[in-house]
């Protein structure tokens, strides 16, 4: 199920039909937003997961609303398409996402990305290769590493997205969590390729510049770090690692 390609207002048809015939899913791209993952739990839960083995989970964490699946499907099934929300602004209009879910007859409740994971977790016990999104928070403890997610004993390649969450966008000084990534995989047995990526441009490459994550995995053997932002970098102690990749001078790498 490649929801990418699908025009917005479109996704949550397109979501209904699978729910619908509990068609077998293989992989799973998508670019959802925080207010979407009530609806893709639902679908993880009605569709037949055993031989889904690719979850490539976006998580557009800084749009400028919620959810545009729901707002879109709303603005052309139900409204005839006029304008619901100005894009322009964080101003939303007095009907709800919650709401609009209602009219369109689809489940919604306040999530997080970690109630994904779990779900993702739970349903999906072939998993193999997962692409995630990790947003950080300020000092040593971050939710994310609680997720069922990370324990999941079939996850043999990770990449992982660092965000910054807009409040401490653009501040240097902010502490972050350096050993995030470890704490990440400490508890994947199996898993052998870890790719790291952030933002380049924009609020978060700025805030994690200079900074340094330490990986630390006795069983990885590849490392791929050409994705995170210039001046991110990492200190690495993975005794059994046979391929690492990154930008190189003036971009990132690895640092003691």
């Amino acid at each position: 199920a490649n929801f990418d390609p699908i025009p917005l207002n479109d996704v949550i048809g397109y979501i209904k039909w699978l729910c619908k015939h509990r068609l077998r899913l293989g992989r799973l791209s998508c670019l959802p937003a925080l207010d979407d993952i009530a609806l893709l739990e639902h679908m993880i839960r009605c569709c037949n997961t055993e031989s889904l083995t690719t979850i490539t989970a976006k998580f557009a964490l800084n749009y400028k609303t919620a959810s545009y699946w729901i707002s879109e499907a709303y603005k052309h099934e139900i409204c005839g398409g006029e304008e619901l929300i100005d894009l322009s602004s964080n101003t939303r209009t007095a009907t709800t996402f919650q709401e609009m879910a209602r009219a369109l007859g689809i489940p919604f409740r306040p999530r997080t990305l970690n109630n994904f994971y779990d779900s993702v977790a739970e349903y999906c016990p072939n998993l193999e290769n997962a692409s995630v999104v990790v947003e950080l928070l300020r000092g040593p403890f971050n939710e994310s590493t609680k997720s069922a997610l990370f324990r999941h004993t079939n996850i043999k390649k990770l990449k992982v997205k660092l965000e910054v969450a807009a409040a401490y966008r653009r501040t240097r000084k902010t502490p972050y969590d350096g050993n995030i990534i470890s704490k990440l995989i400490k508890d994947l047995p199996n898993l052998k390729s870890l790719e790291l990526a952030s933002p380049m441009i924009g609020g978060t490459g700025e805030s994690l510049f200079l900074r340094r994550f330490h990986v630390a995995s006795p069983r990885l053997e590849i490392l791929d770090v050409t994705g995170l932002s210039k001046g991110v970098f990492i200190s690495c102690t993975c005794p059994n690692l046979r391929r690492f990749a990154c930008l190189g001078y003036c971009g990132n790498g690895s640092r003691p």
